[in-house]
């Protein structure tokens, strides 16, 4: 992301993070982890909206894996963790049209991980979203 917006561990928006980390379950396929991440800036009075069609196309969260490790195909997205269940492994989540700034107006990511992978820390995973516009 080019633009002021960015993923936090907090709603506050004061814990910013780059990567990923995820810890995974342990080996049974009826186990899994949840997360839940934060998207928003904390720039005053700015909207963001996705670059290709302004106010019409979707802002897009999308995980990407590098080297070895946890699978996309293994991680599910959602804006509730209720929506979770039925989410599509390894499918993008669109946060809507827009994102106005500010910690009350941060979308919520929620992340669950069914890897079948030794427990451990696996870091392999980033956070992408799509060519974004700031509009002050």
């Amino acid at each position: 992301m080019s633009v002021s917006l960015r993923f936090f561990a907090d709603p506050a928006l004061s814990a910013p993070i780059s990567s990923l980390p995820i810890t995974a379950p342990a080996d049974s396929p009826a186990e899994h982890v949840d997360r839940v991440l934060y998207v928003g800036s904390l720039a005053v009075s700015r909207v963001f909206r996705s670059a290709s069609i302004p106010g019409i196309d979707p802002i897009v969260v999308s995980i990407a894996t590098s080297g070895t490790g946890i699978a996309t195909s293994t991680i599910r997205l959602a804006s509730t963790l209720a929506g979770l269940a039925g989410a599509t492994p390894g499918a993008p989540l669109s946060l809507g049209v827009e994102i106005e700034s500010g910690a009350a107006s941060a979308a919520e990511v929620h992340i669950r991980v069914t890897a079948d992978k030794t427990v451990g820390l696996y870091a392999n995973l980033s956070l992408n979203v799509n060519d974004l516009v700031e509009i002050e």
